[in-house]
């Protein structure tokens, strides 16, 4: 069966017998929240079939933390639950080709001895525990090479295109022509898949995912980094204002791991998961910001009239006072409200393009607006404390925007400091080059 990607999380109904289903999530963009809360499937693209002494079974890598896994091959229908970080996954059809792995074999074998249209590969690979077997992308000729080139580039030696060498085989011991997929004999029939209604939903049980085994892939220089990346893989577990609270609430400790462990914040940042819960922390820090900074106030303006008395002839007007400040507050959250999305977009379109000039990132823009949201939450906290309070800000937000980008888009303190400085000087000079030209 199929559905269309605008549908991946939901859930649908087998347009046949009105089985409700779960649909996986290919593309992860967006979708982490709803993945890490356990609430859509992860589809696994990638996966080696391999046979053992006890049985056959697949090996792949979890998509959201990049940790080994095994199934049995009997069970390659089944969701997946990651060992490591509970993801629930499943394995895509591509990689299962049929129900039973061994049913593969019969039906190549089958086809072979029949001269069937859609038959065997005359490429036949032979399993080598040793060697990475893949397809090249452009000849789609299989291609064996020494596993500890995994990670790198070659030369296809067939057709001599640049080929990037995946990190564990994705063909085994024979290959069969798409066309054998489109036959007759071939079971699983492309569905398109109805979403339900209500009441189709009413008694749906969800599947109890399979815990799946620990897999070992092979040792390399480059078993440590991911496939499009010489970085290292960095695993992130986000905010506690992004993750359910363990106990207490999660404004507070997410401010206090921004403000005085930025390093560690920034690197626990998830990358892209939307920019509800950023602006979310935003809005509410600018709000508790505004009502601390207000009571702190208030000791100081009393302290200022005290002293001021004795030189006014009529004395102080408390409750002309009182209005200008609570009128002075509102404009104050206003004008903050406004600057969220001015910060987050404009700023950070040059912050975003500063990173680029430097050294260039592989990073959304989303993951520069989030560093930016969640400095701005946190650090305007420090506004309360009177006198100081603009000064600790402007240290902070230094502080935060260099460790920010060198933990997020992984560039080195230097690069990031560059970057800001860059961001931060080229719209203070065009400012000041237009104030210039109107005078």
């Amino acid at each position: 069966m199929s559905a269309s990607a605008e549908v991946a999380g939901k859930k649908g109904a087998c347009p046949e017998c009105q089985a409700v289903m779960e649909i996986p999530v290919a593309n992860l963009e967006g979708k982490l929240a709803d993945i890490h809360d356990g609430k859509c499937v992860v589809l696994i693209l990638k996966a080696e079939y391999y046979q053992a002494e006890k049985g056959e079974y697949y090996r792949f890598r979890c998509r959201i933390c990049d940790h080994g896994l095994s199934i049995p091959a009997d069970k390659g229908h089944k969701k997946i639950q990651c060992t490591n970080c509970k993801t629930i996954s499943r394995l895509s059809l591509s990689v299962l080709k049929f129900d039973n792995p061994l049913q593969i074999k019969e039906q190549a074998k089958l086809a072979s001895q029949s001269n069937h249209p859609g038959g065997v590969d005359n490429t036949v690979v032979t399993e080598d525990p040793d060697k990475i077997q893949f397809e090249c992308k452009d000849c789609r000729q299989a291609v064996r090479v020494p596993k500890e080139h995994a990670g790198k580039k070659g030369r296809c030696p067939n057709c001599q295109a640049t080929v990037e060498i995946p990190y564990y085989s994705t063909i085994t011991g024979f290959r069969v022509k798409q066309s054998v997929f489109q036959s007759s004999v071939n079971p699983l029939t492309t569905v398109n898949v109805n979403l339900p209604g209500a009441d189709l939903l009413k008694n749906y049980v969800p599947e109890s995912p399979l815990k799946a085994g620990p897999w070992t892939p092979p040792k390399s220089s480059h078993s440590t980094r991911s496939a499009t990346s010489k970085r290292p893989v960095v695993k992130r577990d986000g905010f506690p204002w992004e993750n359910p609270p363990e106990s207490g609430g999660r404004f507070w400790p997410t401010c206090k791991m921004i403000l005085f462990s930025p390093n560690t914040a920034f690197q626990q940042m998830y990358e892209d998961d939307g920019l509800g819960n950023p602006i979310g922390f935003a809005v509410i820090g600018h709000l508790i910001a505004t009502i601390l900074f207000a009571i702190a106030m208030l000791p100081v303006l009393l302290v200022a009239c005290v002293l001021a008395t004795p030189h006014m002839a009529n004395g102080v007007d408390y409750s002309a006072l009182a209005q200008l400040f609570a009128v002075g507050i509102a404009i104050w959250f206003g004008a903050g409200l406004l600057l969220i999305p001015l910060l987050m977009f404009c700023y950070g379109a040059v912050l975003h393009a500063a990173v680029f000039i430097v050294g260039g990132s592989d990073k959304p823009f989303a993951t520069t607006n989030r560093m930016l949201a969640y400095s701005f939450g946190a650090n305007l906290q420090t506004l309360a404390v009177p006198f100081l309070g603009p000064i600790l800000f402007l240290i902070f937000w230094c502080i935060q925007m260099c460790c920010g980008l060198s933990k997020t888009h992984e560039k080195s303190m230097g690069q990031a400091f560059l970057a800001f400085l860059v961001a931060t000087l080229t719209p203070a000079f065009f400012i000041g080059l237009t104030l210039m030209m109107t005078r």
